[in-house]
């Protein structure tokens, strides 16, 4: 293989990475840095992404057989993304009465998806660039959970950005002895989940590395990040590698063992939860309470508008409308975010189903196009359980979607029928 070299998008991706993680939050930055990059604010990483965009027009000499075949994987349904996104724009201005200017400011994060998307799937299709890829959210995001378990156990000093830490910071959350801060997790589960993914496929060595990088990442997820979707689908695909790598050599019983590793997995989770109370009552009871008033609210909602839901009203003007109205809480407490793809539905209405569609069809026809079906079937429906309960497609999220989806391509490429399958282990 050719000695790898650093390229602008290299260095435009690293940069992308550090804008995830702020700088690992290792130096208090200006003020005004927060209105640019923070968990809510990514003007910086919109810049960013149409940079990258636009260097991908630029034309390389990459094999066009590869173009070829990868162009259409997720094209159709990410095109129709960017056209049912310029329609809920306008659709939105007309409604509530507003600029377009400031419909923009409400939604601009979204155009991050398909600008780093198409300027990334070919880029990212070539091994030496995977790799230096590979290398780059792999360490970050060890780092990072390094420094914020450190952190929240009060051993060093970082100067987190994102309001919901330094929420949970003032008002003295803990559990399990170590201080909450949730921003991080989204990036640490996404590292996770790619770890796992690419072990299962035999791209990435399964070693003594690997299993203390995942012990971390996953250590975080659950002391630090107390989310309990990426904690629970985090540690159960980790135990599903463990499985699968112990029973390699029994190839003729193979698929009675991941039936196997599968049920046994699930059952070793709930039992963790369980036995931990990580669904337990109190908060966590009134919680889900209110996650089920926000789902039925905001469905109620999607078909507001004929093609489109609730669309991006400025939440000075709407504000009861976004939040709604909680009769457990009696006050407005509902966020989009919390309820995942319901909220998603809830913005796009109809026009938001259909892209759902194509997309679903688009990620399972990767399937087909793998040896290991069963294996990638089981990673596809553990990176779609997030959706139920994580929107996607928000703000502190939006620039891993075209990552989850090239990792997803790269995954989908047979060994024996694509030349152009990953060789060297990662």
């Amino acid at each position: 293989m050719n000695k790898a070299r650093l390229t602008v998008i290299d260095i435009l991706l690293f940069l992308l990475i550090m804008f995830q993680v702020n700088f690992f939050d290792l130096i208090s930055l200006p003020s005004i840095w927060s209105s640019l990059n923070s968990n809510v604010n990514k003007y910086a990483i919109l810049i960013v992404s149409l940079v990258i965009w636009l260097l991908s027009l630029i034309p390389s000499k990459q094999d066009k057989s590869l173009k070829q075949f990868y162009d259409s994987q997720f094209s159709i349904s990410t095109v129709f993304f960017c056209v049912i996104l310029f329609v809920v724009w306008l659709g939105t201005s007309l409604t509530y009465g507003q600029t377009v200017l400031i419909t923009f400011q409400n939604m601009y994060w979204y155009f991050v998806f398909p600008f780093l998307y198409f300027g990334l799937r070919r880029y990212l299709m070539e091994d030496i660039n995977f790799i230096k890829f590979d290398k780059i959210i792999v360490l970050s995001g060890v780092i990072v959970s390094v420094l914020y378990l450190l952190y929240s156990k009060h051993i060093i000093t970082l100067h987190p950005n994102a309001v919901i830490d330094i929420q949970n910071l003032a008002m003295g959350k803990e559990q399990y002895g170590f201080s909450r801060f949730q921003a991080p997790s989204d990036f640490i589960f996404f590292v996770s989940f790619y770890m796992s993914s690419t072990a299962l496929m035999k791209i990435k060595r399964f070693d003594v590395k690997y299993i203390f990088q995942q012990m971390i990442l996953i250590a975080n997820l659950f002391f630090v990040g107390q989310v309990r979707v990426y904690f629970a689908i985090s540690l159960l695909l980790f135990v599903f590698v463990l499985f699968m790598k112990g029973v390699s050599q029994f190839k003729k019983v193979k698929m009675v063992f991941v039936v196997l590793g599968i049920v046994a997995g699930a059952a070793l989770i709930l039992l963790i939860i369980k036995k931990l109370n990580f669904f337990g009552g109190g908060t966590r009871q009134a919680s889900s309470i209110v996650r089920s008033e926000e789902i039925s609210y905001y469905l109620s909602h999607a078909y507001d508008n004929k093609f489109f839901g609730i669309g991006f009203p400025d939440i000075n003007n709407y504000y009861y409308l976004i939040r709604g109205f909680s009769p457990t809480y009696q006050a407005s407490v509902f966020y989009l975010e919390d309820v995942g793809i319901f909220g998603f539905i809830a913005i796009f209405g109809v026009l938001g189903i259909v892209y759902l569609v194509l997309f679903l069809n688009d990620l399972f026809k990767t399937v087909k196009y793998n040896e290991n079906r069963i294996i990638m079937l089981v990673i596809l429906l553990s990176y779609l359980a997030t959706y139920f309960t994580l929107i996607p497609l928000n703000a502190s999220r939006i620039m891993l979607i075209p990552f989850y989806l090239i990792i997803v391509t790269v995954l989908s490429r047979s060994k024996n029928s694509e030349k152009n399958f990953i060789g060297a282990k990662l």
